[in-house]
């Protein structure tokens, strides 16, 4: 029928959860089977949402009703008889009944029912004082309907009444008052738990926290050359937690580090007491060598290694650089008179950032040399040691030969070039 089901409410007060259910289920005595179906739906799709919408909806069936369920099959004969009882009394039970198995330590319920089958059920489980008052005009098996029954630990029953005087339902409304003890928080024993609990959490997590020890931290890399590779290798020592390791980019950086450095290996895992080596590799090519010599970059870097669930340690690269004639632009070697290396950083920095074009005035006063004297140097020994070499620009040269005659034409020394 479309009148059957129940709603319920529930609050809190202090730390104490109360529900309140009231039901209305199929009547008739041979309708029980409709209002144990009636009473497993309320159950079952009665839902309560919490404050919290990251924690799922209680149910009734949450709250140890599922107990008292599994027995009623058991108890069916029992409740035939006391309904073959009642079909011969013209009277009612006028009492409450008191539920009082498996009380829940959390919440405390006050359920209220009007049902036949259920009244019967609980009747059965906790027998009551039964007391018969005049049945009404209708003179109808007695429903057992209109009764309240409570379940939970610290409750009390005050007083419990009918209501005769409305009539404008065959079900007469009952109330009853209820002394219900609460659980109150010590605030003061509830800071010191509290404070126990986040200092012992604090010591599991730091007894779980990866840490490592660095041979070192600071790095300077003295007279780095044109395509000449410098390295220098450190030591990370892990303690008692497996950690993983990684240098990671600092904001607004899209690397980790610079263009002309490289940590090998970038990242790892280590395993408790192990301990690894990593490279700094500084190698200055032609896409860094310009703003090197210019000023516009130097050789310096802050490296983040980053421990997964761990702290982060910040290593110092530092260096200087040696200008060079390799990596700065034609017309600009074309100003420069004397070995780069015997100029100042601040002459070599001004001629750099030279324009393509010069002005008249600025042209008049600097006159440039029609070709680098580097690149004269390089072809007259060319054309003086080596026109008569077979394969010549056919076979790669030797690392150690450019290093050498990178060297000779850096410091003007072309009378030592191979």
């Amino acid at each position: 029928q479309g009148n059957k089901g129940g709603v319920a409410i529930r609050f809190k007060f202090h730390n104490t959860s109360v529900c309140v259910v009231n039901s209305h289920l199929a009547a008739h005595t041979e309708e029980y089977e409709r209002r144990n179906q009636d009473f497993k739906d309320i159950c079952s799709r009665m839902q309560f949402c919490q404050l919290d919408p990251n924690l799922p909806p209680l149910t009734i069936g949450k709250h140890e009703y599922a107990s008292c369920l599994t027995e009623v099959k058991a108890k069916l004969k029992r409740i035939a008889d006391l309904m073959a009882v009642s079909r011969n009394s013209s009277e009612i039970i006028a009492v409450p009944l008191t539920w009082l198995q498996n009380p829940s330590p959390v919440y405390i319920y006050l359920c209220c029912f009007s049902s036949t089958a259920i009244c019967q059920i609980f009747l059965i489980f906790f027998p009551g004082i039964i007391h018969w008052v005049s049945s009404y005009e209708k003179c109808r098996v007695p429903a057992w309907c209109d009764r309240i029954l409570w379940k939970g630990q610290n409750i009390a029953q005050l007083s419990y009444r009918s209501h005769m005087a409305l009539k404008i339902s065959d079900h007469k409304p009952v109330s009853s008052v209820f002394d219900i003890g609460v659980k109150v928080v010590n605030e003061e024993l509830y800071r010191k738990a509290f404070e126990e609990i986040v200092r012992s959490l604090d010591k599991l997590e730091n007894a779980n926290i990866p840490s490592v020890t660095l041979s070192q931290r600071e790095f300077h890399f003295e007279d780095v050359k044109y395509m000449q590779l410098q390295v220098q290798k450190f030591t990370i020592c892990n303690g008692q937690v497996p950690c993983q390791f990684e240098f990671i980019s600092k904001p607004d950086e899209e690397t980790y580090c610079k263009e002309w450095l490289i940590a090998n290996p970038s990242k790892g895992f280590l395993l408790p007491d192990a301990e690894i080596t990593i490279e700094l590799e500084v190698f200055v090519n032609k896409s860094t060598a310009t703003y090197l010599n210019s000023g516009e970059e130097k050789l310096e870097d802050i490296l983040v290694l980053h421990l997964n669930r761990g702290k982060d340690y910040f290593l110092s690269v530092t260096g200087n650089y040696l200008p060079s004639c390799f990596g700065s632009p034609i017309h600009t070697l074309c100003y420069m008179r004397e070995p780069i290396q015997d100029m100042s950083a601040e002459s070599i920095r001004k001629l750099t950032l030279m324009p393509l074009e010069m002005s008249d005035d600025t042209a008049q006063a600097e006159k440039p040399m029609d070709i680098p004297k580097e690149l004269w140097m390089m072809v007259d020994h060319l054309y003086r040691n080596a026109s008569q070499q077979e394969d010549l620009f056919q076979q790669p040269g030797l690392r150690s030969e450019f290093e050498q005659i990178r060297d000779c034409l850096d410091k003007g020394m072309h009378d030592t070039l191979c």
